[in-house]
């Protein structure tokens, strides 16, 4: 018979005082979107990693007397635990220093709640990939762009059938742009050029341009082609900013702007000690004194100084945060006059309010005073003191 598992119940045990650890840390969060997406996230994370007990136990019995092997897939089990479990311990410590207020944690919290980088990005950027029916207009310039990559340089991957045939701009170079069959896909990668939207590196070019011939003055080779179109649609999409589902952009605008109130997490009671004595008068007012001299101050390892302090969790803060990722974001708008998707970003202006007006004042304060602010010589004349005489 194979070795018995000494070790799985205490993998399960770790596994489940991390997974505990790590669903009380996302109820910590400020945002109510990320607290429900990481509770999601992790669950479905803990799940797919999770061990087949029967699965093992079926290998086992086929194993019989290669007790060898058996042992060899138990290691290779034993390592990938391992790994995920130092994953988790990671992702706790990152949960934790964003729960504290440090910008760059929660900032990348806000980033993978709302789908500008992270697992989400990319399920937002299936539904552009998506095609839309073409218009007549869009149908007949279709059928002049000739057939698609994939029949023109005889492969079936999947990231030619976004693209046109190869346009002959100059004698030396042709031009390969986004098909319209895929309208909304090269709406966005337009609008984010124009805009100059990006999280790292900016969007160069919404279209390829490549040699229409090699070194040697010969036709491109098909294979090399067919590498930099592969290479050029990667980094697109590396950078590319899906856009947000048109409530969820709505709701990131008012919690930029101020209009919708934060919703942080409630405060949990302390328990109650049921044993509880009320203290007599001596008791307490000893207690005050040993209070005041032992006071607990907040230790330097939990909040440390410098630039990279943590920062209270406020309202105005979190707005702050709110309004970078906003300007981040954008939305599908079908526009019925122009038949075309337009796609609009958010701007600092959208987010910030304007609420800061100026309060009426009395004129009582600045009478008497000139255009530059000096006091004027009659407003001196008039404040003589009371009984000096005027010679």
């Amino acid at each position: 018979m194979p070795p018995p598992l000494h070790s799985s119940s205490a993998n399960a045990h770790r596994a489940r005082h991390l997974l505990r650890a790590l669903l009380r840390e996302a109820t910590y969060l400020p945002d109510a979107n990320a607290r429900r997406y990481f509770r999601r996230y992790l669950v479905g994370r803990f799940r797919t990693a999770s061990i087949n007990v029967s699965a093992i136990a079926h290998r086992a019995a086929r194993a019989g007397r290669q007790t060898r092997s058996f042992g060899n897939y138990l290691h290779r089990i034993d390592e990938r635990n391992w790994e995920n479990r130092r994953k988790a311990r990671k992702g706790l410590n990152y949960l934790r220093r964003a729960n504290l207020g440090e910008m760059p944690c929660l900032m990348r919290v806000l980033l993978i709640t709302y789908g500008r980088v992270g697992k989400r990005k990319y399920q937002l950027q299936q539904e552009v990939l998506e095609p839309v029916p073409l218009s007549k207009e869009n149908m007949a310039d279709d059928a002049e762009a000739g057939p698609p990559l994939q029949e023109l340089y005889y492969s079936d991957q999947s990231f030619l059938r976004f693209f046109d045939a190869p346009v002959e701009k100059f004698p030396s170079e042709v031009t390969v742009e986004i098909s319209n069959r895929y309208e909304r896909l090269k709406a966005v990668i337009k609008s984010q050029r124009r805009q100059g939207v990006s999280l790292h590196r900016s969007m160069k070019s919404d279209k390829l341009v490549m040699l229409s011939k090699n070194v040697w003055g010969r036709t491109m080779p098909v294979r090399r082609a067919r590498n930099i179109v592969r290479r050029w649609y990667a980094h697109t999409m590396e950078l590319l900013l899906p856009p947000l589902p048109r409530a969820e952009w709505e709701l990131l605008r008012a919690l930029a702007t101020g209009e919708k109130p934060l919703e942080f997490p409630a405060r949990r009671v302390p328990a109650l000690d049921r044993s509880y004595e009320p203290p007599t008068d001596g008791a307490r007012s000893i207690g005050i004194i040993e209070h005041g001299i032992f006071w607990n101050k907040p230790s330097k390892a939990d909040k440390p100084g410098g630039k990279s302090r943590p920062h209270a969790i406020t309202k105005k803060f979190m707005q702050r945060l709110y309004a970078k990722i906003f300007c981040l974001c954008c939305k599908f708008e079908y526009s019925e006059t122009r038949q075309k998707w337009e796609v609009q970003w958010g701007t600092l202006r959208d987010a910030r309010p304007n609420k800061y007006l100026p309060a009426p004042v009395d004129n009582i304060l600045f009478s008497g005073v000139n255009n530059k602010g000096l006091i004027s010589r009659s407003h001196d004349a008039e404040k003589q003191p009371i009984g000096k005489v005027r010679r």
